[in-house]
């Protein structure tokens, strides 16, 4: 039986978390505490309503916390995705699920016809409404799995951070570096790896 065409507006949030790319990261990252998002949208102070660039909690943990640097000292346009890729609310789901899976994100802005944020689609609303569309993002982790298996098996074991899966964006305390995706345990085991004790 062929799956029900989904459009974007079927599963998007409208209540988006924005940021202007004058702030600092220890701002934005505040707000993304406060509001318990995993990303802020950056826009124009002068035009807020066209989306600029995105900022994720794994972007404050790999080029600010990793890095060493100062989150109070940086700019939100220093660490920030730029230019950035968006759908629109008609958009076909899997279309936007394969974008998101080209691309490695997980999460869209949506925006209307004139290019004006109206929302924010991630993998995990995705897959909450359509299931079936989880076959998309393990292919992309089996492909990172296949290409860097070698590289994987070199790594240090001990490397651990806390955040978001960027298989199945649940929060976790624990996730490991498995093919240039940080990944809950969970997830690393139904793809055949296991965490070391």
């Amino acid at each position: 039986m062929d799956m029900i065409p989904m459009k974007v507006k079927d599963v998007m949030r409208r209540n988006v978390v924005t940021g202007f790319k004058e702030e600092t990261v220890l701002e934005i990252a505040k707000k993304m505490k406060e509001k318990d998002v995993g990303s802020v949208v950056i826009i124009e102070k002068s035009d807020n309503t066209k989306p600029i660039g995105i900022i994720t909690r794994e972007d404050i943990t790999i080029k600010v916390v990793a890095e060493g640097k100062t989150p109070s000292e940086l700019k939100a346009e220093d660490i920030m995705n730029s230019p950035v890729i968006t759908c629109t609310e008609e958009d076909d789901l899997m279309e936007v699920a394969n974008t998101i899976n080209k691309y490695g994100y997980e999460r869209l802005p949506v925006v209307d016809k004139g290019g004006n944020l109206i929302g924010i689609v991630s993998i995990r609303e995705i897959l909450a409404i359509a299931p079936g569309l989880i076959e998309v993002f393990v292919e992309r982790l089996k492909r990172r799995v296949d290409e860097d298996m070698e590289r994987f098996e070199g790594e240090k074991e001990d490397e651990v951070i806390e955040g978001e899966c960027e298989l199945c964006g649940n929060y976790s305390e624990e996730l490991r570096k498995i093919n240039d995706m940080w990944i809950c345990a969970e997830c690393a085991e139904k793809e055949g790896f296991s965490f070391p004790e």
